[in-house]
């Protein structure tokens, strides 16, 4: 079965309900229900899923200061700039072209969620 074995969920400083770790947890079961037919691609894609919607579940996208935070849970200690992201991310940025844009100001840039996806299928986090 696919489960929070890495203890992500305890890297970070927010308290969940009783509701999101139940729905997180179901979830990991269609994950590992996919990940039984053959559809591991699938299932690491089920299984990112949970964590960005503990965080953002409208929006689709989080600006640095909240990517920052939000990436903690993996271990990741960027500072809320574009420089550490480009430091840290360099090779998955370039398969973005369009995600870090020069001409934004750094405090309206944004992080979506499809560069977030590719980083944990990438990362195999």
């Amino acid at each position: 079965m696919i489960h929070p074995q890495r203890g992500y969920l305890s890297y970070n400083k927010a308290d969940y309900s009783f509701d999101e770790l139940y729905w997180t947890y179901q979830m990991k079961c269609l994950a590992t229900y996919e990940k039984s037919l053959g559809q591991d691609l699938l299932a690491h894609e089920i299984t990112a899923y949970p964590y960005w919607c503990l965080h953002d579940f409208m929006d689709g996208y989080m600006n640095l200061e909240k990517f920052s935070e939000f990436m903690k849970m993996f271990r990741f200690y960027l500072q809320p700039n574009v420089q550490s992201l480009r430091r840290e991310f360099s090779f998955a940025l370039s398969l973005f072209p369009g995600e870090i844009d020069r001409d934004i100001e750094e405090k309206d840039t944004i992080v979506s969620y499809d560069f977030y996806r590719y980083l944990f299928l990438e990362r195999n986090l």
